[in-house]
């Protein structure tokens, strides 16, 4: 329920912003304070990334299929981490369950599930973040020793040091932000 009502507010404040003028619009946007998180990594949630690592989609899918290891992919279909996950599988996305809560051997939408990064058997174009932000750090720790270079960290999480470091690393970093608000914005 608070996913819908989530989705709900997000709508109705993007539609109120669609329904002013430009001048209002970049008014808005040019006198609003830049969030610590922006200011302090420039390079994060650039709009051509979100493209990039999206593989570029049309309504039909993805233009460059993208596989997508999702690290904390409930098996609650009521969790965020699920429906998000099943709707970029719907779009033609390949998804990898990661999450070592659920035993090994298991299936999550069609797929096997993962225990960790490291026992993937392909390497993710794309490491989807479903957890708390004091889980990220040790993502980024195994992403940089496993050489991924795409980490995405979902709306309402953020940790700015590890996106830092991350980036220092080489990994592009989307962070604090909804795949699939981000999908659905490109393929509409």
């Amino acid at each position: 329920m608070a996913w819908l009502e989530y989705q709900r507010r997000f709508l109705a404040k993007k539609t109120a912003l669609h329904n002013l003028s430009a001048p209002q619009q970049q008014e808005i946007c040019s006198s609003a304070q830049k969030p610590a998180l922006t200011r302090r990594i420039p390079t994060l949630n650039e709009p051509a990334t979100i493209l990039d690592m999206l593989g570029h989609p049309t309504i039909g899918g993805p233009t460059q299929p993208r596989t997508l290891a999702v690290i904390g992919l409930s098996d609650n279909p009521a969790r965020p981490s699920h429906s998000v996950s099943a709707y970029m599988q719907q779009h033609g996305y390949r998804i990898l369950p990661i999450n070592p809560a659920i035993p090994e051997g298991s299936t999550l939408l069609g797929e096997p599930v993962f225990p960790s990064l490291a026992a993937l058997s392909v390497q993710p174009d794309v490491v989807n973040v479903f957890r708390l932000p004091r889980f990220v750090p040790a993502i980024v720790d195994e992403m940089i020793a496993l050489g991924l270079k795409n980490l995405w960290v979902q709306l309402g999480i953020v940790d700015p040091e590890a996106a830092a470091r991350a980036e220092q690393a080489g990994i592009r970093v989307i962070m604090d932000r909804c795949i699939l608000i981000e999908h659905a914005h490109l393929t509409r």
